[in-house]
C-alpha cells in the first residue's frame, strides 16, 4: 500500500475522472462522509478512501467526497485547519472533491452500475442524494441504524 502522503497527492487527479469522460470503461468508488461536513466525516472519508485503494487496481483508485459545497468548507475552520496541515506541499484543498464538484445524474448515465458508494459516518444516502442508494456497496457509520441500503456487501454500523 503506498504512503498517506503519496495518496494526498493523487487526490488532484480525481477531477479527470469525474469528469465526462465516457471512455473510461473502469468502476469508479467514491466514499462520501455525511452531510455535516464535519472533522469526524471529512477525516473519516478520506482514510476509508485511503484503506479501500489498497484492494482496488492502481487505475482504479476510490475518491473520498467531501459531501458539502466547496464554498460551505469556510464554515468549518476546524476541517480546514487539519487539512492545510496534512496535505502535502503540492496539493491544496481545491484538490479535494466536493460535492458540488459532482454532476450525479451524468455520473449514473456514464459508469451506471460500475458506480460503487461507501457511505461513512451516516449509514443513509441524504435526502438530496437518494439515487445513489443502490449502488451503495458499504457503509462504516457510528450513528443509530437507519435500516437503508440493507443489500450493502459490507455493513459496520456500531453505536
Amino acid at each position: 500500500m503506498k504512503g498517506f502522503k503519496t495518496f494526498l497527492k493523487t487526490l488532484a487527479g480525481n477531477a479527470a475522472v469525474l469528469s465526462n469522460r465516457t471512455d473510461y470503461k473502469g468502476n469508479l468508488t467514491l466514499v462520501l462522509g455525511n452531510e455535516s461536513a464535519d472533522l469526524d466525516s471529512v477525516v473519516s472519508s478520506i482514510s476509508l478512501a485511503y484503506l479501500l485503494g489498497s484492494s482496488l487496481p492502481k487505475t482504479q483508485p476510490p475518491i473520498p467526497v467531501i459531501n458539502t459545497n466547496r464554498a460551505d468548507i469556510s464554515l468549518r475552520p476546524d476541517c480546514q485547519a487539519l487539512l492545510q496541515s496534512v496535505l502535502p506541499p503540492a496539493a491544496s484543498l481545491g484538490d479535494l472533491t466536493f460535492i458540488d464538484d459532482i454532476d450525479f445524474t451524468q455520473l449514473l448515465k456514464i459508469y451506471g452500475s460500475r458506480l460503487h458508494i461507501w457511505l461513512v459516518d451516516h449509514n443513509a444516502p441524504a435526502s438530496r442524494q437518494q439515487e445513489l442508494e443502490p449502488f451503495v456497496e458499504g457503509i462504516v457509520d457510528h450513528h443509530v441504524d437507519e435500516n437503508r441500503s440493507l443489500d450493502a456487501k459490507w455493513r459496520q454500523i456500531e453505536m
